[in-house]
């Protein structure tokens, strides 16, 4: 099985291969959206396949459409790596398990319950954190732009995941408008 963890700069990790299952204690934290890097290094003495899933949803089941690892052969002593992203949305804050199964190369391992006979299990926690809610004042000579037209960029990095922010031109607690970005004419 697993014989060494790394998640990130969060945690590096380091098991014996006679520990059959093993169970993290600490609690990493993972904000909606961000990427992090797993690596997995096997055993010195098997070769192995190597699968992990992730219970995203917080059902306590780990589903195949979970899955975010599933190795073929990986060589004794050698590493597999591997990236994740905390999805975003309402349901998706609060902690969630990673299971890391490394199994001898020709044992057959059908889900992320099944009997290991030659290897091990490792079980980790993550905190998915809310996504923030970018807040931005902008305080300007009332002047300066009469007449003409300014474009509110949103450059945070969570661009990508089809977010819609909410303007309030006016500074009245009333949103005039909503998109990603924002073109606003004097």
């Amino acid at each position: 099985g697993p014989t060494k963890v790394v998640i990130e700069d969060l945690l590096e990790n380091h098991t014996e291969n006679s520990d059959f299952y093993y169970e993290h204690n600490a609690i990493l934290e993972l904000k909606q959206g961000q990427r992090i890097s797993i690596e997995v290094e096997t055993g010195p003495y098997y070769d192995e396949t190597q699968h992990a899933w992730i219970d995203w949803d917080g059902d306590g089941f780990f589903e195949a459409t979970e899955k975010v690892l599933n190795t073929n052969t990986v060589l004794a002593g050698n590493s597999t790596k591997f990236t994740i992203k905390a999805p975003c949305g309402a349901n998706v804050s609060g902690i969630k398990r990673m299971r890391i199964i490394g199994e001898f190369y020709s044992s057959s391992l059908s889900s992320s319950c099944s009997a290991v006979s030659y290897g091990s299990v490792e079980e980790y926690v993550f905190r998915v954190l809310p996504e923030n809610e970018p807040k931005a004042s902008f305080v300007i000579d009332t002047t300066a732009f009469s007449g003409g037209v300014v474009f509110l960029k949103n450059s945070t990095e969570n661009t990508g995941n089809n977010i819609n922010y909410e303007w309030d031109l006016d500074d009245n607690n009333v949103f005039d408008t909503s998109g990603v970005d924002m073109l606003f004419k004097a």
